[in-house]
Order: C-alpha cells, then sequence, then structure tokens
C-alpha cells in the first residue's frame, strides 16, 4: 500500500510492485475538514464517523461500492456515480439540508435513511435512486431511470426518454 500527498490531495493506492490488483486493504483516515472524495478505482468503501463536515462531495466511478454511515453536522452533500455504481445508507443518518445526486452511466443511490430537506437529481444514462426528500425534490432524467422517495414533498421533475418519480411511505 502506499499514500501520497499532492496539491493537498490524499492518494491512497494499493497498486504498488508487490501488490495485487485487487488486493484487499483497510485505510482509517483521520483529516479534519475533508471537502472531496474521489474513489476511481473497482472497490467497495464504508465511510463511517464524519463529524461536522459541512459540505461533502463524492464521486465514485468505474464498479465502486460504497457504504455510508454515521453522519453528524454535514449541511450539503454531493454525490457523482459514473459506470456501474452504488451508494447506500444502511445507518440512518441526521438530516442534512441539501442532498444533490449526479448520475453518468449506470447509477444507483440508496438513500431512504439519508433525510434531506431539499434533493436535486440529475440522471443521464441508466439509473435508480431513492431519497428521502422532505421540502423539496427536483428530478432531471434523460435517458431510463427511475427515483422513489420517502415522504411528500413538493416535486419538480422533467423526463426525456423512459421513466418515472414514484413515492413511497
Amino acid at each position: 500500500m502506499s499514500s501520497q500527498v499532492y496539491n493537498k490531495r490524499l492518494s491512497i493506492s494499493n497498486r504498488f510492485p508487490f501488490c495485487e490488483d485487487n488486493a484487499p486493504f483497510k485505510a482509517l483516515i483521520n483529516l479534519p475538514k475533508i471537502k472531496k472524495i474521489l474513489i476511481d478505482t473497482k472497490s467497495k468503501v464504508t465511510l463511517e464517523d464524519f463529524e461536522n463536515q459541512e459540505e461533502l462531495s463524492i464521486t465514485l466511478n468505474k464498479k465502486s461500492i460504497l457504504d455510508i454511515n454515521q453522519f453528524k453536522g454535514t449541511h450539503k452533500f454531493y454525490i457523482q456515480l459514473r459506470e456501474d455504481v452504488k451508494i447506500t445508507s444502511n445507518t440512518p443518518l441526521n438530516k442534512i439540508d441539501s442532498l444533490k445526486v449526479v448520475t453518468e452511466g449506470d447509477g444507483r443511490l440508496g438513500g431512504f435513511n439519508i433525510p434531506a430537506k431539499n434533493v436535486a437529481i440529475s440522471i443521464l444514462g441508466k439509473g435508480y435512486c431513492e431519497v428521502n426528500a422532505i421540502e423539496k425534490l427536483h428530478v432531471v432524467i434523460k435517458g431510463d431511470a427511475n427515483v422513489v422517495s420517502k415522504g411528500m414533498p413538493s416535486l419538480y421533475k422533467r423526463i426525456i426518454g423512459r421513466g418515472n418519480v414514484y413515492f413511497k411511505n
């Protein structure tokens, strides 16, 4: 495993000459005020015990799976999904002010446990998003996708292609 900091960015990799490409490893990162996380290779990652991160942006690429647990104090959450990726939250998180989700290619968000006052979803290609929108839900679909929301927020939707927005109690 190797790590380096370059231009205020931490890179952790198991692509060292003596490691297999798919060798599992566990990393505990303890840094204040992480603003962006990019996972750019096939992986399974769990994020937990985030506290007082005002804003967080996560980009997930290339057949990755991300599980989110125990966020406290996050107000704005931005998620970008590309190329057959999946994000789930298996434990209920504290309410956040703003959740923005952008999927390109084929992305899935299991976000019933992420309550947000305002949710904006943009899907380009295939996708499926589960969200917990409290006040507002803004959905744009260009392709073949569905969005399922808990709650009864005000809704704006624009769909070009196939798909719809459904509500669940």
